[in-house]
């Protein structure tokens, strides 16, 4: 016998939010090595420098 208390939820929201959190950390990697690849005339155009861009690109793809 279930208990009340205990709400049952499909897997598929779960897999959905884990496919979605995977496509937002690879989406980071990616935009991180190409803000890494631009070079000094381009990150100046966006207000950065390129410690700032390096600072970025270092972190963990985990990390917003």
């Amino acid at each position: 016998m279930e208990s009340p208390f205990v709400e049952r939820r499909p897997a598929v929201p779960l897999l959905v939010r884990f496919v979605s959190l995977l496509r937002t950390w690879r989406g980071r990697e990616m935009e991180r090595a190409f803000l890494a690849s631009l070079n000094h005339n381009q990150l100046r155009d966006m207000g950065l420098t390129r410690v700032d861009a390096l600072r970025e690109a270092d972190k963990p793809f985990w990390r917003a």
